[in-house]
């Protein structure tokens, strides 16, 4: 039959690759298919991720979580080695700090990940695997080299890796900014914003609040490092005399022949979750009343972001300008100091959530730490009876002040 007999042996020879056994064909091909493959991959070697804003080759995502914080995520191609994505993310993170008038970084947190590919190889007849590094830091910036942690120096730290990685551009919503002079630099920290007339005068205003009779008032650092003359209101003009960057805490010194009444501290055990708290101080001047403002809410976290233990969050409003001044416990002694609020645009921006009433102070304990390593007396009471929430804010009135930066 002629049927029976069309066998491979009889195909024309111009056909007989087609009707060998596959794995006679792949026999013949496989050294061609890693030749090939040999040869795609050092095409693409030279394709690693840029560093670009994220797109279909992957690159940096980032969001601004508080004034002085970032999360910076690089997530690069499967041509690109994981070190490459961590020294971008850093790069991404220096140049953020640059771009908001900061000088130093440090990283918080961070974290290392690769999500894997499989391809299957048609002509090896196996899968083949590649590996997509991703890199996370949250960075915190800094006026200046803080004290007791350890930090780079963004300039350097950008200059260095584009030199490294030969990276000639810039991204695109960068800004240059000059690096030796960073005279605004506390106005980039949380609750302290320009007053109208800064343009002309470069003035900002924050609060305050006296710990002696003698004169001492207690601040935030941000307020006041860049300060040529700052004034007190309406006392006069006082010096700083010394300044915690790290717990952005700041010591003033004012002459006074007045008998100042100074704030009590709360003694024993810190607040704790859930407790009432008050904050008193002069936000957004020359936009709403010029005298104190009080605002009040819980503390919905006995630390800050990072889990640092030197901070709390509260519900309590922290408006611009309210930075520095007291935070008070329902038996009004302070509890701490008002000093940053989460930015609700940047979160609402990467996570499509707005976030509600995040504000942060600075713990008693830190504070009076402070103020015993200046050897700086101070007055403290045990918690004993609550108040009214109007008699607190009078009494922190007398001993909160206005504070006014004249760079």
């Amino acid at each position: 039959m002629l049927y029976g007999r069309t066998t491979h042996r009889q195909v024309p020879p111009a056909f007989r690759s087609h009707s060998e056994p596959l794995q006679e064909t792949m026999t013949s091909y496989r050294p061609t298919a890693l030749a090939l493959l040999g040869v795609v991959f050092l095409m693409f070697a030279g394709c690693a991720t840029p560093y670009q804003r994220y797109g279909a080759a992957g690159g940096f995502q980032d969001v601004r979580l508080a004034p002085d914080l970032f999360r910076v995520v690089f997530l690069a191609n499967a041509f690109t080695g994981a070190q490459q994505a961590y020294d971008y993310a850093l790069l991404r993170g220096a140049d953020l700090a640059i771009t908001h008038g900061f000088t130093h970084i440090a990283l918080v947190d961070q974290n290392s990940s690769q999500s894997q590919m499989v391809y299957y190889n048609e002509f090896l007849q196996s899968n083949q695997y590649f590996y997509k590094p991703g890199t996370t830091l949250l960075i915190r910036a800094f006026c200046g080299p803080p004290n007791g942690v350890y930090s780079l120096d963004a300039g350097f730290v950008a200059d260095e890796l584009r030199r490294s990685y030969g990276i000639t551009t810039t991204p695109p919503d960068s800004v240059t900014v000059d690096r030796r002079s960073v005279r605004n630099c506390h106005q980039v920290r949380a609750g302290l914003e320009s007053s109208p007339d800064d343009e002309t005068t470069g003035t900002t205003t924050g609060s305050g609040f006296y710990v002696t009779r003698s004169g001492h008032i207690l601040t935030n650092a941000h307020a006041v490092e860049q300060c040529r003359e700052i004034r007190v209101f309406p006392t006069g003009v006082a010096e700083i005399l010394a300044l915690d960057h790290e717990s952005d805490l700041a010591l003033l010194l004012i002459d006074t022949d007045e008998g100042t009444v100074p704030a009590v501290f709360r003694e024993g055990r810190g607040i704790r979750t859930g407790a009432s708290v008050i904050v008193v101080g002069f936000p957004l001047q020359g936009l709403v009343s010029s005298g104190p403002n009080i605002t009040d809410g819980i503390v919905s976290a006995t630390a800050g972001l990072g889990d640092d233990r030197r901070m709390f969050q509260m519900t309590a409003p922290v408006q611009p300008g309210s930075s520095g001044g007291p935070v008070l416990d329902a038996t009004g002694s302070v509890v701490g100091v008002a000093t940053a609020t989460l930015d609700a645009i940047a979160v609402a921006r990467a996570t499509g959530t707005i976030p509600q009433n995040v504000n942060f102070a600075v713990n008693a304990g830190t504070v009076r730490a402070f103020l015993d390593a200046e050897q700086v007396p101070y007055d403290t009471a045990a918690p004993d009876r609550t108040l009214s929430t109007e008699i607190v804010a009078a009494r922190a009135q007398a001993f909160t002040v206005r504070i006014e930066c004249r760079g």
